[in-house]
């Protein structure tokens, strides 16, 4: 079940992506496995999983993306993704070390959609935010 907040967002705009087909929000069809995107919304965990060589490394993936859900996807440079953590932060990581390299960006997914505006209208660009935009 997609936390309250990102919930309404999936809700209210579908599924999103730039001119490219190179970034991706996901929708609620996406969540629910019912969509034919190109990256599934859990792409970087099943990647993770693939890459695992031990049982600790796979508890180590599984742990990490019970606290996180991922809502955007981008491909336009290193595999990158946007998740909201279970505390309501939102952190952004990149492949192939999708779960070492989250870092937070936001308290809230209302907060991120501030930020995130000001850097693609140019107010406040964020480096880490430079594969979403």
């Amino acid at each position: 079940m997609l936390p309250a907040a990102l919930h309404a967002f999936c809700a209210a705009h579908g599924g999103l992506q730039n001119p490219a087909q190179t970034v991706w929000f996901y929708g609620l069809a996406d969540h629910a496995g019912q969509s034919d995107a190109a990256f599934s919304w859990d792409f970087a965990q099943r990647l993770s999983l693939d890459a695992a060589v031990s049982e600790a490394d796979t508890w180590a993936v599984r742990t990490f993306w019970q606290a996180h859900t991922p809502f955007a996807a981008s491909v336009a440079g290193d595999y990158a993704y946007l998740a909201l953590r279970h505390d309501g932060a939102v952190v952004v990581g990149q492949g192939p070390e999708f779960e070492e390299s989250a870092e937070w960006l936001a308290d809230s997914l209302p907060a991120f959609f501030t930020a995130f505006v000001a850097h693609l209208t140019g107010q406040a660009r964020d480096a880490r935010l430079l594969d979403f935009g």
